[in-house]
């Protein structure tokens, strides 16, 4: 199988047929129960294609601490950030588009 690809998140191509389109936008949202914000934070990661992150990671604006509040065996590390890697960020994003892909090509298939 050989695919095309203009960019890491899009258009994929094959046999002459777009099976999806250029991502237009990807981002984390991240909703904090402790905080007084109703609304989440949104991280944007991938936007027209590109992934827009700057940094080897990202920052999503939590602790430990948030998702074990009352685990002891956190302990010291209940201050640690909880940061995601740009690239396995990048490669949730891709593998999510192949695996869109992939079911409308098999999908195209069934129904020919």
């Amino acid at each position: 199988m050989q695919c095309s690809w203009r960019h890491s998140l899009g258009p994929h191509r094959y046999r002459d047929h777009a099976w999806w389109g250029t991502v237009s936008e990807a981002f984390i949202e991240v909703f904090n129960s402790d905080s007084d914000n109703e609304e989440p934070l949104r991280y944007l990661i991938a936007q027209n294609g590109l992934i827009v992150l700057q940094d080897h990671s990202l920052d999503i604006g939590l602790i430990l601490g948030d998702l074990f509040p009352s685990d002891d065996d956190v302990g010291a590390a209940e201050a640690e950030p909880i940061c995601r890697d740009t690239e396995s960020l990048q490669g949730a994003i891709e593998s999510a588009a192949r695996a869109t892909a992939t079911t409308r090509f098999n999908n195209f298939l069934m129904a020919n």
